[in-house]
């Protein structure tokens, strides 16, 4: 994508850019983001698990358990993608081996392995960590995105490891964004030295640009460093993430770095973010 159409896009459409826990994207192409929605699909909420009183008919039991076992074992491939998400309740840790088994199959569909990675994800079970390193794995670029996805729910070190070993080191750019996200979500310390390298490193700016969003979520002397790093990446995208995330650390090194920032900045809506995160940043340390 050349440079002049993503600068015309940011310029048009930050706004909705930030507004959500997604990049939107909006005149950039169909390959500017990863295709969250058609990759892992609309998930149905969650039935009760008997009717309500006075909606006899309306509302149906869920799926037993041994209903979704039959439907993994189909030969259809929609009716197992089916019975995963039968089976991909929060905290259904017997489904785990299940789903599991689904994941690392070579000889399963890729789209119900790439469900079957995303389920484990939605149980968040600890004992999902193996099967998804090896979903992380996977020669489909799309099942190792799910995967990295469902890493980031585990939360724990070992998880976040697999993050910051094979799949921030993933040939597809795919795959390293599904990281930058999932790093974020786990919540746990240990990633911010991943996440800042990402920033430093990545060569595809919508992986630094989640980075930086990421590195948000901690509240550290490396990440604020990583951050003011970013306010001077190549790609404007990536240096307003990095002014919009430093906004909400609070402290004068905060300030210090956006103005320095700002001093050398050139195009205007990186420019006036920063402004902004400035100003927010002053009027949180007035008395």
């Amino acid at each position: 994508m050349r440079a002049s159409h993503r600068r015309a896009f940011f310029f048009a459409a930050a706004a909705a850019l930030w507004a959500g826990p997604w990049p939107v994207s909006a005149g950039l192409g169909p390959d500017a983001f990863p295709p969250m929605g058609e990759l892992l699909g609309e998930e149905a909420p969650d039935l009760p698990t008997r009717p309500l009183g006075g909606l006899r008919d309306a509302l149906v039991e869920p799926p037993s358990f041994e209903k979704g076992l039959r439907g993994l074992r189909s030969d259809s491939p929609a009716v197992q993608r089916s019975a995963v998400r039968s089976l991909a309740r929060p905290g259904n840790a017997r489904a785990v081996p299940y789903l599991g088994a689904l994941l690392i199959r070579s000889d399963a569909d890729a789209r119900v392995r790439l469900a079957a990675a995303h389920a484990l994800g939605r149980v968040g079970d600890w004992r999902g960590l193996e099967f998804l390193r090896q979903g992380s794995e996977d020669p489909d670029p799309n099942v190792r995105f799910a995967a990295a996805l469902s890493l980031g729910k585990l939360r724990g070190n070992d998880a976040v490891a697999l993050l910051e070993g094979s799949v921030m080191r993933d040939g597809h750019w795919w795959v390293r964004y599904a990281g930058a996200i999932a790093l974020g979500e786990a919540r746990n310390p240990a990633a911010v030295p991943a996440l800042a390298k990402a920033l430093d490193d990545d060569p595809q700016w919508q992986v630094r640009q989640q980075a930086a969003r990421s590195l948000g979520e901690y509240r550290s002397r490396t990440a604020m460093d990583a951050l003011g790093r970013g306010l001077r990446d190549s790609d404007p995208a990536v240096r307003y993430a990095s002014a919009r995330e430093l906004g909400a650390f609070g402290g004068l090194d905060s300030v210090a770095l956006l103005q320095d920032a700002t001093e050398l900045e050139r195009e205007e809506l990186p420019r006036a973010r920063m402004g902004a995160s400035i100003k927010q940043l002053v009027s949180a340390e007035e008395p």
